[in-house]
């Protein structure tokens, strides 16, 4: 069997894709679970971190945006029981969302329509 020489940069690549993948695995599961605003937050460090090592690759990176899949269409409020932080956040959905303290999975106590 003959080996194949595999350069640093593809070692790289291939680790990033395999990272991508169980990221893709984990947004998943986060979504079957009802955590779309930790899934969304999840894939997008993960794909952040994918752009750089693309650019450092020396590829073209994507020229075009991705396009937004569905209208923003609510204000969620959120209030976290543990610690008392209080924020609000824009979605396609009425979802829980995770404090920006504590981490723990919070429920909207109000959203508007936008």
């Amino acid at each position: 069997m003959r080996e194949r020489n595999v350069s640093k940069r593809e070692e790289v690549l291939a680790d990033e894709v395999r990272n991508l993948i169980d990221a893709g695995r984990l947004v998943l599961e986060r979504w079957e679970h009802g955590d779309l605003a930790d899934a969304v937050r999840s894939l997008q460090v993960d794909l952040e971190h994918a752009e750089g090592i693309v650019a450092d690759s020396g590829q073209p990176a994507r020229s075009t945006p991705i396009p937004e899949t569905e209208p923003i269409r609510f204000r969620n409020h959120y209030r976290c029981p543990n610690d008392g932080t209080e924020w609000t956040d824009e979605w396609s959905c009425q979802c829980n969302d995770r404090c920006p303290t504590c981490n723990a999975e919070i429920e909207p106590y109000e959203s508007e329509d936008l």
